[in-house]
């Protein structure tokens, strides 16, 4: 993962929830369940290129924005590390 490469610690990806959890059994709604509840402990929120075309990150970006986390694109992470935990 190219934030923990860069440094940055406790990165939380639910993409890796796969080797974890069954969820080609889940239902998507409860694997949003789940990343929503990853988010909600989380400081901030990174973006990758084309979220804007995933339901689950539309509705990740949503709750970020009324739980007034940080949301912010995963370049600008890598350009310039801002002490968060992500």
């Amino acid at each position: 993962m190219e934030l923990a490469a860069a440094g940055y610690t406790n990165v939380v990806n639910p993409a890796e929830l796969d080797g974890v959890l069954p969820v080609e059994q889940m239902e998507w709604d409860e694997i949003m369940t789940i990343c929503i509840d990853l988010l909600a402990g989380c400081d901030a929120l990174i973006l990758m290129d084309g979220w804007e075309h995933s339901r689950g990150c539309n509705r990740e970006v949503g709750y970020a924005q009324g739980a007034d986390l940080i949301v912010v694109p995963l370049d600008e992470m890598l350009i310039s590390r801002g002490g968060v935990t992500v």
